[in-house]
Order: structure tokens, then C-alpha cells, then sequence
């Protein structure tokens, strides 16, 4: 589960506890085929976005204090997060808190000793997590947009939700000002869904992880202004003021234009969506009213250390949106025809 913060996009993989009205212009016009060091903190709050030529360092309300290159992250300011890289000592000997597998070998492992974690990513290396700073170590053995989309995955997914903040397993977008949440295990349509977005002109707040403030007014932190789409999907969709930035076998990196990125600025939370798929041709989009039923969808979409604290709080952040935030489900078919219909029925629930 939650595999996507790891930066693998929708790879279907399994996740161990080892320890406790027509064509729109969306379409390109193509030919068929997570305790607090009060001190650290002050410091870092009293942090002001004073240079308007400075590099953007803001992601999920954090400001990047770092000499770590970076390039998805928006302007404005945030709490401090410290970044550095280094080449890490492997951990060989003892046994994983978690471990993700793709294809029946591990990708990924996860050690808590909390407050500090230890991550490994194949072909990326290991990070170093430290919730009290908070803090995170890059390893220095890699480089480039793909370290940097796993930076903004699981490291930064522990240290927001130490601050109180619920990490989902969900696309968002800003319409008309406000966020709009599209929630979905992988191969559901997530990322499409943002990408058609964003070509119809919308703001990408985040990808496949979202982050969203519970305490007073609900809202989405923006993510990295980054998405990674399927080669398939990228020759149908009509970016404008965006950039490939990367590719791999499957998947193209497109990055929004600095301008287009917006700030870094909390985002109301409008809209929860819950993508359902259907064989039929029809959009439906419903209210749920009994917002109890949407408590086990949003507990399996949501990413919580497997200790009584961790999920004691993601229950009561759960349960806190579900209070607070109207929740629709979306059936439609997962098709590119289908998205200029499915992009107007969200759009309605925006004033």
C-alpha cells in the first residue's frame, strides 16, 4: 500500500509490516494511436522569503534550508526543514520496520527507531529522517529530479505528519482558489486526472501525495510542482507552460513553469473525490452523506507508522476531514474521451 511515496508512480507492489462536452483543448490534437526542538523551530519560523530571485524552497509547508539543489519547489515561506547529502552507512544487520516489495524482491525498507528513520530506495540510496529538527539527509550517491521526487515521498510524508498533518495517497488541484482532493489506490486515474487538470489551465498542487492540514481550516499543503505521467498519457494530454524535465521506461517527468507553480501557501480544502472506475460510458458523480462510510477508504489511503501514536493520530485526522470536508465519489470509465466530462462535473463543485 502506498507505494507511490516511494516516487514509483501506480506499479502495483505489496508493503510488509515487519515490525510493530466534446474534445477540449486537455487533449493534444493527435492522430489515433513527520517531537520539536523549540529553538530549531523558532529559528526556522522566523525564516522570510525576502529575495524574489532566490531559488522557490517551499514544499508542503516546509522552507528548505539546504544547500541541496532543488527544483520543484514553489515560492513563499514554511517551518524549516534542513536538508543535506551524504554518502550513508548501510544498515545490514537489523531487520526492517517496513518493507515494500515489487515482482517478489524488496525495492524499499524502512527502520524506525523514532524519532529518527532510515530509508533505502533501490537505485536511489539511503536517506536519513530526523522528525526532531526535522531533518533529512540525502544520499550524496545520487542526483537530479528522481532523488528529489523520493525526497518529497516518504522522508518528508514522516516528518509532516509528526507536525500534525494527514499524508494521503491523492492527487489535488486549485480551482478558483480552493483545493479539490482526488483520493484513489494506484491504477485508478490519479495523476491522469491532474494532468487533464493542469492542461485545462487548473493549478497541480500534488501528484499521488497529498498533504492536508486538519487543525483549523482544512487544507492542502502544496507538493512539489512535479508530475510524473505515463508516456501513453503524455502524448494525449496538451501541456502548456510546463517542461519534460526527465523520462524513464514508462514515464515522463513534466515540471509546471515557475510562474504557474503559485506559492507555497496552504490551499482550502473544498472537495474530497474518491475515483471509482465503472465499465459504462457515464460520469456520476454523488455525495456520500454518511461520511462514516468514507473513514475505511481514507484509513487505507493514508500513510501512519505502524506504532499506536502514529495511528492514533491519523485516526483522529481522518476522521477530522471526514467532519469537515464535503466527500463525493466519482464513477466514470477510465478513458481519455471521458475527461472533459469528468473535468466539468469537478469543476462544479467550486463556486
Amino acid at each position: 500500500m502506498f507505494n507511490v511515496l516511494l516516487g514509483i508512480g501506480c506499479v502495483r507492489a505489496s508493503i510488509r509490516r515487519l515490525r510493530t462536452p466534446d474534445r477540449l483543448a486537455i487533449l493534444r490534437d493527435v492522430s489515433p494511436g513527520h517531537p520539536r526542538d523549540t529553538h530549531a523551530m523558532e529559528e526556522a519560523d522566523a525564516i522570510q522569503d525576502t529575495d524574489p530571485h532566490a531559488e522557490p524552497s517551499t514544499c508542503f509547508g516546509y522552507r528548505a534550508q539546504t544547500q541541496v539543489a532543488l527544483t520543484a519547489c514553489r515560492s513563499g515561506d514554511g517551518s524549516g526543514l534542513r536538508l543535506s547529502e551524504d554518502d550513508l552507512a548501510p544498515i545490514t544487520t537489523q531487520v526492517p520496520t517496513l518493507e515494500w516489495h515489487e515482482a517478489g524482491r524488496p525495492f524499499a525498507r524502512l527502520w524506525a527507531n523514532a524519532p529518527e528513520f532510515t530509508l533505502w530506495i533501490d537505485e536511489i540510496g539511503w536517506f536519513a529522517i530526523d522528525r526532531r529538527g526535522p531533518s533529512i539527509v540525502l544520499p550524496a550517491t545520487s542526483s537530479g529530479i528522481r532523488r528529489e521526487a523520493r525526497l518529497w515521498g516518504v522522508p518528508a510524508a514522516l516528518c509532516f505528519l509528526d507536525r500534525g498533518d494527514l499524508p494521503l495517497h491523492a492527487a489535488a488541484v486549485d480551482i478558483n482558489g480552493s483545493a479539490v482532493v482526488f483520493a484513489a489506490p494506484g491504477r485508478h486515474g490519479k495523476t491522469t486526472l491532474a494532468g487533464a487538470f493542469m492542461a485545462a489551465g487548473h493549478r497541480l498542487l500534488s501528484e499521488d501525495l497529498t498533504c492536508i492540514r486538519t487543525s483549523s481550516q482544512v487544507a492542502v499543503w502544496p507538493g512539489p510542482a512535479l508530475l510524473r505521467v505515463r508516456k501513453d498519457v503524455f502524448t494525449q494530454l496538451a501541456f502548456a507552460r510546463a517542461d519534460v524535465v526527465d523520462e524513464d521506461a514508462t514515464r515522463m517527468y513534466v515540471m509546471p513553469d515557475r510562474d504557474s507553480r503559485g506559492t507555497g501557501d496552504a490551499v482550502p480544502l473544498r472537495a474530497l473525490v474518491f475515483l471509482r472506475t465503472h465499465s459504462s460510458d457515464d460520469v456520476e458523480l454523488e455525495p456520500v452523506s454518511d461520511k462514516t462510510e468514507s473513514l475505511s477508504d481514507l484509513w487505507t489511503l493514508s500513510f501512519n507508522m505502524p506504532d499506536d501514536r502514529d495511528r492514533a493520530r491519523c485516526f483522529a485526522s481522518i476522521t477530522q476531514l471526514a467532519t469537515a470536508v464535503p466527500i463525493w465519489n466519482l464513477t466514470r470509465p477510465l478513458t481519455f474521451a471521458s475527461l472533459p466530462r469528468v473535468i466539468h462535473a469537478i469543476e462544479g463543485l467550486v463556486p
